[in-house]
């Protein structure tokens, strides 16, 4: 009688594992499905290893890079290199991810170039921290924005405001 009261709490328990790991699964799917399509590259950056744990296909496609050859196989920073408008590297302590996985902090930038190639690409970088339930970080996922139409409108702009003051001066 206890051997057959056991034996049905093991079944009732095994088919609750078992709705449960379908659930996960969708939601999974579900994430999955949503990251994969987010018109924005984002990465998931492990704040020990400083490895990539997950790409999205549009950061792929904007950096150049094959996902399943970069996840958790190089540190971001070797990955790929982030630039200031003159063209000097950002160091990697400046970075975006870098300064989320030591403080914390949200950041959103624009103005870093990546380049890929021959190409020079304005980004704009966004990175929120990943915690824990101890409130410990433990990875930042950084979104990329291509920024190169923004780019172009304010670059064009800021050319027609000095070409017009200058003609206005003269």
């Amino acid at each position: 009688e206890e051997k057959a009261k056991v034996e049905s709490q093991v079944v009732e328990r095994t088919k609750e594992l078992q709705e449960e790991k379908v659930h996960l699964q969708i939601q999974n799917q579900l994430f999955d499905s949503l990251v994969s399509n987010l018109p924005v590259g984002m990465l998931l950056v492990d704040a020990k290893t400083k490895q990539i744990q997950y790409i999205n296909p549009s950061s792929a496609l904007l950096l150049g890079l094959n996902p399943k050859l970069v996840v958790k196989k190089k540190k971001y920073y070797e990955t790929f290199q982030l630039y200031k408008e003159d063209g000097t590297e950002v160091p990697i302590e400046e970075r975006p991810a870098e300064i989320t996985l030591n403080k914390g902090e949200f950041i959103s930038k624009a103005g870093i170039f990546i380049h890929v190639g021959q190409a020079k690409i304005p980004v704009h970088i966004m990175t929120a921290p990943v915690k824990d339930e101890s409130g410990n970080i433990v990875s930042a996922i950084v979104m990329l924005e291509d920024y190169s139409k923004d780019y172009q409108i304010d670059k064009a702009k800021t050319e027609f405001v000095s070409l017009a003051s200058h003609q206005l001066r003269t």
